[in-house]
């Protein structure tokens, strides 16, 4: 037997027999090796000679990448891809965890791609980096079923917990109503934070944020005079990875018109707010630097504050809250000048299908290929009111809508905090 291409193996054997072990290292094509058989009687006599022919097929192996790094609570899709070439059978793909030390499981062969590989690790939250391997068995069939395994690592990046939003204002929220205080409690100094309005029809602007921005001042556009749901958030992240997580305050901003902040003027030693026909007024301050607020007790309900001019404007914002036909507004006596300002352009630059349209209760979403695998999403009416939040964490995703009344809606797709694209869709 000669050494033919890609095969290997050592000739052993007697009689009638041939043992050998063979390998066809292409991966890819398959070879052939002819084994000359010379039959030979106990006289030595030699009859005719003959030619058996040993087709060796291919060793699937998947192709790609077999390194993937994802952040925890992330459900990642692995889509496989043998080296087969072309004109073999396609490979089927058969999964399994190695080191099963995740809370969830595997969910193998999920649509739209037999043999894909669909997982959600969350088991790793604030404790490290951790390594998750997959054992992959690809078969095909070619005249006889042939087997292999190969294997991928997942490297699982830490994901901070959803910071929690302490400080927010409550009712009397209207459009115009202006520097609104947000803030996190408690703070997690290896984590960074940002604050961010989502985008919609209407909108908050966040008009500054302390150092560390563990306080923000949120601004309610004054769009129109009627009612809308407004959406605040703070991104969380660790400092050494790219991992972050949201949290949303919904704020839901009545109908009426609030009136401008006005302003506040010093008399003798006193802050006199300017309007008297208001139905209440607390006053208070945001500390220089880190925006932090606090309430000057003693001095609510009055339309003047004594100022000690020498201490609460050192390291003071002053502030008086008003309220005024149900509706919040506030007023600096000195203002800290806006920063950190968040753009709300929206940016087009994927794209979203919506399908079936009109639909009924699953409204079936695809993004371009070329997309990463984490949004959320915002479901609007034509007033901007958001019906319904959640997350696309695949190319491809089925919501359902079934509470959703019949009407026109719009499907926004965001991505930290902005609006990457709107697609009307109508449920019927």
């Amino acid at each position: 037997k000669p050494i033919m291409g890609n095969v290997l193996g050592a000739s052993s054997g007697a009689d009638s027999l041939i043992k050998q072990a063979l390998f066809n290292l292409s991966d890819s094509t398959e070879a052939v090796i002819n084994y000359l058989i010379v039959p030979t009687s106990i006289n030595a006599c030699i009859g005719d000679t003959g030619i058996a022919a040993v087709w060796i097929n291919p060793a699937a192996r998947l192709a790609g990448l077999k390194t993937i790094t994802i952040c925890s609570e992330g459900i990642f899709n692995y889509q496989p891809i043998s080296t087969l070439a072309p004109g073999f059978p396609l490979a089927s793909f058969n999964w399994q965890r190695i080191n099963a030390n995740c809370y969830d499981t595997v969910r193998m062969g999920y649509n739209p791609a037999p043999g894909t590989l669909l997982d959600s690790i969350s088991s790793y939250r604030n404790n490290g980096v951790k390594n998750i391997s997959y054992a992959c068995t690809l078969s095909y069939n070619l005249g006889k079923t042939c087997s292999s395994k190969d294997t991928i690592d997942v490297i699982v990046n830490p994901r901070p917990q959803p910071a929690n939003i302490f400080t927010h204002p409550g009712n009397g929220v209207c459009p115009n109503t202006m520097y609104q205080n947000f803030g996190i409690n408690p703070v997690n100094s290896s984590e960074r934070y940002l604050w961010q309005s989502i985008v919609d029809t209407f909108n908050a602007t966040i008009y500054a944020q302390g150092i560390g921005n563990r306080n923000a001042l949120v601004s309610f556009s004054a769009g129109q005079e009627a009612s809308y749901t407004a959406f605040v958030a703070v991104r969380a992240a660790f400092d050494t990875f790219s991992c972050y997580s949201y949290t949303i305050d919904t704020v839901y901003v009545q109908h009426t018109m609030a009136r401008d902040s006005g302003w506040v003027y010093l008399f003798d030693h006193y802050l006199v707010y300017q309007d008297n026909t208001v139905s209440s007024y607390l006053w208070g301050y945001d500390r220089k630097g880190t925006l932090d607020s606090g309430i000057f007790y003693g001095a609510n309900y009055n339309q003047s504050f004594e100022l000690n001019a020498a201490t609460d404007t050192m390291d003071k914002y002053i502030w008086v809250i008003t309220v005024k036909n149900g509706c919040l507004q506030k007023t600096y006596y000195n203002a800290p000048q806006a920063n950190t300002f968040i753009s709300t352009v929206e940016v087009n630059h994927i794209e979203v299908s919506l399908y079936p349209n009109p639909a009924n209760s699953l409204l079936h979403v695809e993004l371009d290929k070329n997309s990463k695998l984490h949004y959320h999403y915002i479901i609007t009416d034509i007033t901007g009111h958001a019906w319904q939040i959640g997350e696309l964490d695949n190319l491809a995703s089925n919501i359902n809508i079934s509470n959703l009344a019949s009407g026109y809606y719009l499907f926004n797709c965001m991505d930290e905090g902005q609006r990457l694209k709107s697609v009307p869709f109508i449920k019927r």
